[in-house]
C-alpha cells in the first residue's frame, strides 16, 4: 500500500510540474506576443507622427510663401 501511495504522489508531482511548465511557456508566449504588438503599435504611431510633422511643415512653408 505504501508503494502505491508513493507512486501516486510521484505521479501527482510530475503532473503538477508539467502543468506548471506549460503555464510558464504560455506566459512567456503571451509576453512575447504583447511585446511584438507594442512594437508594431509604436512604429505605426511614429509613422503617423512623422507624416503629421511633414504635413505641418508643408503647411508652414505654404503660408510663408
Amino acid at each position: 500500500m505504501a508503494i502505491e501511495a508513493i507512486k501516486k504522489v510521484t505521479e501527482t508531482q510530475q503532473d503538477s510540474q508539467k502543468r506548471r511548465d506549460a503555464a510558464v511557456a504560455a506566459g512567456k508566449q503571451q509576453v512575447a506576443e504583447a511585446k511584438k504588438a507594442a512594437r508594431r503599435m509604436l512604429e505605426e504611431q511614429r509613422q503617423q507622427a512623422e507624416a503629421q510633422v511633414k504635413q505641418m511643415m508643408q503647411d508652414a512653408e505654404a503660408q510663408a510663401a
